[in-house]
């Protein structure tokens, strides 16, 4: 393009940025839209709200404008990998097609049945969808036809795409798009990552690309503490312990001190947590959680609200790292450490969202070893040391999953194109001919598909629909449940289906949106609630936890030996972790510590290389003894416990030889809980079980022993590895012990750091501490808890809140002889069995007896008759200490219920 022309086309660009209050280029719009205009591949890097989004489709919008007579159908996609469409990306992108002419649909798994239709007899030139709607277009009959005009390709948060299956499904669901539109080029646009050549290896079909990293110097200011400021009675009343009520009372100030502010947690868990600790400091503060299992329209709320002004803050998790538009926020903070540097950048980043603005941000941590994590994290970030994007090669899971996309879409394929589609990738170009069709055999031998090894055809079944239908999106399978409030039948969120097998019944009360909630119905899938006051403890949600890789880990280790105490640090967390260090492995130190029959092992390796080495040593140590030996660990311990006596020379002798344990890896993990856990989704993805089976009856054993040294079983292997262990730095930490380099130091009793590690793990939940604001809501809540009353003399029941019974007696009869059961047990009440008149007999002469004290008892969640009996029959000096005497019952219940049957 002439620079006279190409002048004239960045001044229309510009104008039509001017529009949305922009006045000029920011530099990834400056040097990514010229290279974009020449119509080539483009990996741009940038940091956050450096309008990264606007320097790839406004030279593409430009562009089709120029062929739109020409484009019948599609012109350009643009894929986010969020899984719910984000509506500030959205509008944004509908403005600048307008802008040019072109009409912007949305295709994703919520579209209407009449959206779809009309986009498939009109087709927009811009489609903006999600890579698992992208598998429906590519595979459908009728609408990939509109795929042959296709000229670009926008893929958003790349980086976010390549860390797991669902980004190599999109590679090769492009490469199969190149089937129907050959030319069309690619621009991928990521956040800051530390390998854009593998990057773009991965995300590019051939070498012509280029790689534009904006120079941008992003500013950040981020400090590490451990607050110390809270008042002693502070953590009564949040009903804490001193070191978290620390964390919220520095929240409170947040919230005196700024007009508004973002608070990350790295779970959900702690998110709910905090902000009904924070109600109960403030009922009517304005800050709200924010997180991915919310209903879409809570969130909707929220951050509409936070935009308008009408909310001080948000606490929320990676909900919030990607695209939202909320306006300009004063400061960001981050519950304890975010475990990697790319997370941190994208957090902080958040603070002063406009370019050239600071990014202020603190990590609070409630300990010294997250404290010294945060600390090397806050120093990578300013000197811009990013994390690699780790790519792996030749999933198997994601090639049977194509391969049957495939089948479905074309309903018979030979082997030779399907090898052509996989090898224009590059991270499946070691993907042999041998291996596939060894896949294509097993996955005839199980049925979801036909292959003739001799014409080497691939061929439907009469599963290949059904199994493609069950897996077009590559996120594992995870059953949940839909929390409604009864009242508006609004959806509040999602739980777990593992959570509420083992937490959830009729009258059980959790956390949240930060609020407490009374469950008051089960049905199908769906939890119909009501809104109480009072506390409760926030539910589970699987796969929170965010490894920390083996680099930061070792760095942690090598300040610890060095003395370094990072700037980011105050002087009062400073002081904390001088003394902490004491007694702390290093990266050149591992101590192994042993009381009775536990031992803790102080290693700075980081989550995966921890298991790894901790799988080995209870594996090891159960072959020996032929006892279940248990473990935990983190980035810096290892705890391994058993039953059985054991020397701790053992352990250190497993690891002077981890050489020949290596070996024997396969068999080890074989035997892991976790790996039969996660075999079940490689098992659903490969078609050897449904979609719908249950995991508490499937019968793995069975499952490893059909199909061993299959390509299932052999992937199910490979995948648990690459997600799970990390045998190459536990490889260079047994090379560091084999050199000398790292010394080996063993004590007979549990040092200053192991405890605190092993004080965490006794309570996984934040403790609910009886103080007398606690207590105070717990009869809130007790006294508003709707109980049904059984009569003894005409057999009727009735239902009123304990607070509402002003004569105890029946409201048909006028009876005395009542009994308070819970609703739920209404329909066993009118049985009339011997079991239930028992009980309603001992809840009648319990209310005769102790009267109010008896109906606040038995109103508890948890506490039936026998239990109450109990509680009542020792006496209580006062109203608070029969209160607290309910509230331990029912922390009592909430975790023990889980191994009833």
């Amino acid at each position: 393009m002439p620079d006279g022309s190409y002048r004239e086309v960045e001044q229309k660009l510009l104008d039509v940025l001017k529009e949305r209050g922009f006045n000029e280029f920011t530099e990834p719009q400056r040097i990514g839209i010229p290279e974009i205009l020449k119509d080539h591949n483009v990996l741009l890097t940038s940091p956050t709200g450096s309008g990264k989004t606007e320097a790839a489709v406004l030279p593409v919008f430009f562009k089709l404008s120029q062929m739109k007579e020409k484009i019948q159908g599609f012109g350009a996609i643009y894929i986010t990998p969020l899984r719910a469409l984000n509506r500030d990306v959205l509008s944004r992108i509908e403005f600048y097609a307008e802008s040019f002419g072109l009409k912007a649909g949305v295709r994703h798994g919520d579209s209407s049945e009449s959206e779809r239709r009309y986009q498939l007899l009109h087709p927009p030139q811009v489609l903006i969808t999600t890579p698992e709607t992208l598998q429906l277009i590519v595979s459908g009959r009728k609408i990939r036809n509109h795929l042959r005009t296709v000229r670009y390709v926008i893929i958003d948060e790349v980086h976010e795409l390549l860390n797991d299956e669902r980004g190599w499904q999109l590679m090769i669901g492009l490469s199969r798009m190149r089937e129907i539109a050959p030319d069309f080029k690619i621009i991928a646009i990521s956040a800051t990552i530390g390998n854009p050549e593998e990057v773009s290896r991965s995300i590019f079909f051939a070498n012509d690309y280029t790689i534009l990293k904006a120079g941008i110097a992003k500013k950040y200011e981020i400090k590490v503490s451990m607050p110390n400021g809270a008042l002693p009675s502070f953590k009564d009343i949040i009903g804490s312990d001193e070191n978290y009520a620390q964390i919220v009372d520095y929240i409170m100030k947040l919230y005196n001190s700024n007009k508004q502010f973002i608070v990350f947690s790295n779970t959900r868990a702690t998110a709910e947590d905090i902000v009904m600790r924070l109600r109960l400091v403030d009922e009517n503060i304005l800050v709200e959680v924010h997180h991915g299992s919310l209903g879409k329209d809570v969130r909707t709320k929220i951050e509409d609200d936070f935009k308008r002004g009408k909310l001080r803050g948000i606490i929320c998790t990676s909900s919030m790292e990607l695209g939202i538009d909320i306006g300009s926020v004063d400061f960001v903070a981050q519950v304890n450490s975010p475990r990697q540097v790319i997370r941190l950048v994208q957090r902080v980043g958040r603070g002063k969202h406009r370019l050239g603005d600071t990014s202020k941000g603190e990590i609070v941590a409630m300990n010294e070893i997250e404290s010294e994590e945060g600390g090397v994290i806050s120093k990578f970030a300013e000197s811009g040391l990013i994390e690699k994007v780790k790519v792996r090669e030749k999933p198997l899971i994601v090639v049977a999953n194509q391969i049957m996309a495939m089948v479905h879409s074309e309903r018979q394929i030979t082997l030779e194109k399907a090898y052509n589609i996989f090898n224009r990738v590059n991270n499946f170009r070691n993907l042999t001919k041998d291996d596939l069709a060894s896949l294509l055999t097993f996955l005839s031998s199980i049925y979801v598909i036909r292959y003739d090894p001799e014409t080497q055809e691939i061929r439907r079944s009469g599963r290949t629909l059904k199994y493609f239908i069950e897996n077009i999106s590559m996120i594992p399978d995870e059953k949940r449940y839909v929390v409604k409030e009864s009242s508006s039948a609004k959806i509040i969120g999602f739980l777990d289906e593992g959570y509420v097998a083992t937490e959830i019944d009729m009258g059980s009360t959790f956390t949240l949106k930060g609020s407490t909630w009374r469950v008051l119905g089960i049905k199908d899938r769906y939890i119909y609630v009501d809104f109480i006051q009072g506390i409760s403890v926030p539910p589970s949600w699987s796969g929170e936890e965010i490894p920390v890789p083996f680099e930061i880990a070792m760095e942690v280790g090598r300040e610890r030996r060095e003395n370094i105490l990072g700037d980011s640090l105050d002087e009062f967390t400073k002081d904390k972790v001088r003394n902490f260090r004491q007694s702390a492995a290093n990266d050149r130190l591992m101590r192994i510590e042993k009381e009775g029959t536990t031992t803790v092992i102080q290693l700075t390796a980081g989550t995966k290389a921890n298991y790894t080495l901790a799988l080995i040593i209870t594996f090891r140590l159960s072959e020996k003894y032929g006892e279940s030996f248990l473990f935990d660990n983190s980035p810096y311990h290892i705890v391994i416990s058993g039953n059985t006596r054991y020397r701790v020379e053992e352990i250190v002798d497993i690891i002077e030889h981890l050489g020949d344990e290596f070996e024997n890896l396969d068999r080890f993990v074989e035997k892991s809980k976790t790996f039969q856990y996660s075999t079940i989704n490689v098992a659903k993805k490969f078609g050897v079980i449904s979609k719908e089976s249950d995991f508490t009856r499937i019968r793995m054993d069975r499952i490893f022993s059909s199909h061993r040294n299959t390509p299932f079983f052999n992937e199910a292997l490979d995948k648990f590895k690459w997600d799970y262990l990390d045998i190459e730095n536990l490889t260079t930490i047994r090379d560091l012990i084999s050199s000398g380099e790292m010394a080996i130091e063993v004590k007979g009793s549990f040092s200053n750091s192991s405890k605190l590690y092993m004080s965490s793990l006794k309570e996984k939940m934040m403790p609910i501490r009886p103080s007398a604001p606690i207590l105070s809501a717990v009869k809130k809540r007790l006294l508003s808890e709707e109980m049904a009353f059984y009569c003894l003399s005409c057999h009727r029941v009735f239902k009123t809140r304990v607070q509402d019974l002003k004569e105890r007696r029946c409201i048909f009869c006028s009876s005395p002889r009542i009994a308070p059961i819970k609703p739920y047990e209404i329909e066993n009440a009118k049985k009339m069995s011997p079991e239930a008149m028992r009980k309603i007999r001992t809840s009648y002469h319990l209310l005769r007896m102790y009267e109010d004290r008896a109906l606040i008892v038995l109103a508890a969640h948890g506490i039936g008759p026998e239990s109450a009996s109990r509680i009542l029959e020792v006496p209580s000096k006062s109203e608070n200490e029969l209160l607290e005497r309910i509230l331990v019952n029912e922390v009592e219940f909430a975790k023990n219920r889980r191994f009833w049957s």
